[in-house]
């Protein structure tokens, strides 16, 4: 993939390649692009550390189960939502 710019991918660009990057699953020389952007971009490096964070809170998340009294506390919550709001397809 061409970049737009002559020396290297834009911020929009690297945003893009974002989850194949991580994944490592790009060209050798648009990951050294890629690279080379993020060590010259510190916001563009900080969203990816936000991200990579991210995705391991997601990770762990997964793995635990949701207590019974928290679930329970929440299904109670979303009945009252949509009994004041009304049920799908109910006026509110």
């Amino acid at each position: 993939m061409p970049f737009s710019h002559p020396h290297g991918p834009s911020c929009k660009e690297c945003l893009t390649l974002l989850v194949d990057y991580l994944d490592g699953r790009l060209e050798p020389d648009q990951e050294r692009a890629l690279d080379a952007h993020f060590s010259a971009c510190p916001p563009c490096i900080d969203f990816v550390d936000q991200y990579r964070g991210a995705s391991t809170l997601v990770r762990r998340a997964e793995g635990e189960a949701i207590p019974a009294d928290v679930e329970g506390r929440l299904a109670c919550f979303v009945d009252r939502l949509l009994g004041a709001k009304g049920g799908p397809g109910e006026p509110s």
